[in-house]
């Protein structure tokens, strides 16, 4: 059984290969984004 900090070694390599990385060096994964703005009446 692999240990959590292997687990997300694993992953984060995985996720960089399939991912575009960001000139910084992170991997922003796709998803949705919902926004709300309230307004007071």
């Amino acid at each position: 059984m692999m240990k959590k900090t292997e687990f997300l070694s694993v992953l984060q390599k995985r996720l960089e290969k399939l991912l575009p990385t960001q000139k910084y060096g992170k991997v922003i994964l796709k998803m949705p984004r919902l926004f709300f703005t309230l307004q007071k009446r």
